[in-house]
């Protein structure tokens, strides 16, 4: 019997449902790869500091464990031990395969292209103006995976910091439609668990794409505004599927895959199954 055995390390895990995505996976992968795994045990653990996340990576192998997915607020200090040249240009990663040495990449943007593309039968960027809403580890990892997609005009706007002005970056106040479609991702935690959203009187039209990395609550405000005035919508919990997918494969077999591993019907499949353990909307959690 041979356990895969793999943990999200971060804070405040609580509400995670990543032990639950990554068990679903499993027997998928069982039936497709010719492995010597049989089980897999994933779990939550809690890294109060940098320190403690570093000691619980160096210790990967020797406690047994074939790799570790990241997240908030350790993605960076991650990246900072890879040498793949995707983490070292995006400052972000988010999969660990244990060894010696460790192999660390992210599958943040691959599993936000696989999502879209199974969210979306066909897609003409030439047609829309691309808006990212962040620039943490996630939101780098998506403007990298999407830029050669050909958008015609791509912004990036965040949080500005005073004391280190970037002029490639908007603040989240002075985002404006201009002539094109808008097709905007939304790539903070704003919205995680709570009734707050970005552009909130953004001129949302007919034929508009909001995409929210945010999965708990599935439709948050910031989508359900975007709905109510025409704009396709897609949640996060697909991107979190197909992200996974590609960190278990890994585990697995020491490979990166290029292509999606879910079908159409397996991706569709376990959002239906996922979905249930998360709040449907941002309303329903308690003022």
């Amino acid at each position: 019997m041979k356990v895969l055995k793999a943990a999200l390390l971060g804070r405040s895990l609580d509400h995670s449902i990543s032990p639950q995505v990554q068990s679903a996976l499993f027997p998928i992968f069982l039936a497709k790869l010719n492995t010597d795994f049989d089980s897999i045990d994933y779990s939550n653990i809690e890294c109060a500091d940098k320190e403690e996340f570093l000691s619980v990576v160096s210790n990967g192998v020797k406690n047994g464990f074939a790799g570790f997915n990241v997240t908030f607020p350790y993605k960076y200090i991650a990246s900072t031990l890879a040498t793949d040249s995707i983490v070292r240009q995006i400052n972000s990663a988010n999969t660990i395969k244990c060894g010696n040495p460790d192999r660390i990449i992210s599958t943040d943007g691959l599993g936000f292209r696989f999502a879209l593309d199974k969210s979306l039968l066909e897609l003409d960027a030439s047609r829309y103006s691309f808006t990212i809403l962040g620039n943490g580890g996630a939101a780098r990892a998506v403007q990298s995976a999407t830029g050669d997609f050909g958008w015609q005009h791509i912004t990036i706007a965040s949080r500005l910091n005073p004391e280190k002005p970037n002029p490639d970056i908007f603040s989240l106040t002075s985002v404006k439609r201009d002539e094109y479609k808008q097709f905007v991702v939304q790539a903070t935690p704003v919205g995680q668990r709570t009734r707050e959203a970005h552009l909130e009187d953004f001129d949302w039209k007919d034929g508009d794409i909001a995409v929210d990395l945010v999965y708990n609550p599935l439709r948050t405000r910031f989508l359900d505004i975007a709905a109510s005035k025409g704009a396709h919508t897609i949640d996060g919990l697909g991107m979190l599927i197909e992200q996974a997918a590609l960190s278990q494969y890994f585990w697995m077999t020491g490979n990166e895959s290029r292509e999606s591993l879910l079908t159409d019907s397996e991706h569709k499949l376990l959002h239906n199954s996922l979905s249930k353990l998360l709040t449907p909307r941002w309303d329903d959690f308690a003022s």
